[in-house]
């Protein structure tokens, strides 16, 4: 048997062998543990700004059932958790906290503020109702957000003192955040705001559907082979930790951040591409373009995680600017750059195809059906509020359904619950409003019975609770 020199090339082979999650996604989990893990240690100065680090955002999109999406982003972010514990020294416990999973503004600047880490990484196994949660004001600051996120480049939020609150929140500059998402199909989801606002071109997205699933690669339920898998990851995950090792090693040394060298045949070929596309984008001036447009950027990112994971292309030691400093370099070769295109190319046609009818469709359906939805729970709870399951009748929705919509209410400050005993089960009271919320909670606790008044500070521990 060969060698596999790539470590990308490797988990692939892991995974599929014991899991028959269509290709494409296997292998993008593989390229984002890589981006995620050692891509905060590399620039590449010859790309514009705001494209120079090798982070990438990925949303894996398909109908739920068989395409085992979660299975694979599940292992890539165990495997994060151990090889970056192993790396920088921190705890597992430590390390989890790199995982972002608040997608309001507030939530996300709070978390970093929190943290003070570096790097960090977005996700979410339903990132489909993460975009159908605020409204187009509220959703534009959101995107905005996390598209400087992806650039590094810092955010402020100036924000009412009313209440004591602070009077802003701020993401500080250079952050070196990736994203591994998971949403339905994609069609349902996005719209002409998030193409034209420039979020989407930023994210590589990967649509797979049941047409996509291989009987020639299906795999049992139950398989007794599947045992062996956790062994194969253990030890690929050695490998994982010896290359980070390294390569912090090497930046550590360096002072800074390593450098990637594009070869001049990888050059030759993204700057033809790339004109192709600004010469196609300006006699047409065609709205797919906006996403096209970052093509070149994509396969170059891509070719850059390939080389960092490519095991036989050594950092090697040059000469700075100044006689006294060694600088470190990492070379991008063709076979690299011919990886990323192998992979990207047909992920290319197939989003064209799901461009064509978010283009042809002004406006989504999710954000609409939101919108109703809010509005119904705004109505139905102001006043002297309604109990929880009088409001899951009147909304015909199952607890699991209407907790997205309690969460984004509570986040935005627009809803309050007042969990309370009583001789029987506890009674949960839904409101709209503030002080109506908090006079009946004191009513309660007048009575001698024991209440908890839920807001935006202490929501999370409700949703547990529920």
């Amino acid at each position: 048997m060969c060698r596999v020199v790539n470590l990308i090339d490797e988990y692939t082979n892991i995974i599929n062998k014991y899991y028959d999650t269509p290709l494409p996604f296997i292998t993008a989990t593989g390229q984002w543990l890589i981006s995620a893990l050692y891509g905060r240690y590399f620039v590449c100065p010859a790309l514009p700004e705001n494209t120079k680090k090798p982070n990438l955002f990925f949303v894996l999109s398909s109908p739920p059932l068989f395409t085992r999406r979660t299975t694979v982003t599940s292992i890539a972010k165990r495997l994060f958790i151990k090889a970056d514990s192993e790396i920088t020294g921190l705890p597992p416990n430590q390390i989890k906290d790199k995982f972002i999973e608040e997608f309001t503004i507030e939530g996300i600047a709070d978390h970093i503020s929190a943290t003070g880490f570096e790097d960090y990484i977005i996700c979410s196994h339903e990132f489909g109702m993460v975009l159908t949660r605020g409204r187009r004001q509220y959703l534009e600051g959101m995107l905005s957000a996390m598209s400087k996120l992806y650039d590094g480049i810092g955010h402020k939020q100036y924000l009412s003192t009313r209440g004591g609150k602070p009077a802003g929140r701020e993401i500080p500059d250079r952050l070196y955040v990736t994203m591994l998402a998971e949403m339905q199909k994609a069609e349902i989801y996005l719209n002409q705001l998030m193409l034209s606002q420039g979020f989407l071109r930023r994210v590589i997205l990967i649509p797979q559907s049941h047409e996509d699933l291989d009987i020639n690669r299906y795999k049992p339920f139950i398989s007794l082979e599947r045992k062996f898998c956790p062994f194969n990851l253990d030890k690929f995950s050695e490998k994982l930790i010896e290359r980070g090792k390294i390569i912090k090693q090497f930046f550590e040394e360096n002072g800074g951040e390593i450098i990637i060298e594009l070869r001049p045949k990888v050059i030759n070929v993204i700057n033809k591409l790339d004109r192709t596309m600004f010469l196609s984008f300006k006699q047409t001036g065609d709205e797919k373009q906006i996403y096209f447009g970052s093509y070149p950027a994509f396969i170059t990112k891509l070719a850059m995680i390939y080389a960092i994971a490519d095991l036989d292309n050594e950092i090697k030691e040059g000469k700075g600017v100044r006689e006294d400093r060694k600088i470190y370099y990492i070379f991008v070769y063709e076979n690299h750059l011919a990886k990323a295109i192998s992979f990207f190319r047909p992920i290319f046609t197939r989003v064209q195809e799901k461009l064509e009818k978010i283009i042809t469709e002004r406006e989504v359906q999710p954000l609409k059906t939101y919108e109703t939805v809010y509005n119904k729970i705004e109505r139905l709870c102001s006043g002297s509020g309604m109990t929880m399951g009088q409001l899951l009748n009147y909304l015909n929705t199952t607890k699991n359904q209407a907790r997205e919509y309690l969460e984004t209410m509570f986040e935005m400050e627009k809803l309050f619950i007042v969990w309370h005993k009583t001789s029987r089960k506890p009674r949960i009271v839904v409101f709209t409003d503030e002080e109506k919320a908090k006079q009946y909670y004191k009513k309660v606790e007048n009575q001698g019975l024991k209440a908890i008044l839920f807001d935006k500070s202490n929501y999370k521990q409700f949703l547990t609770r529920w």
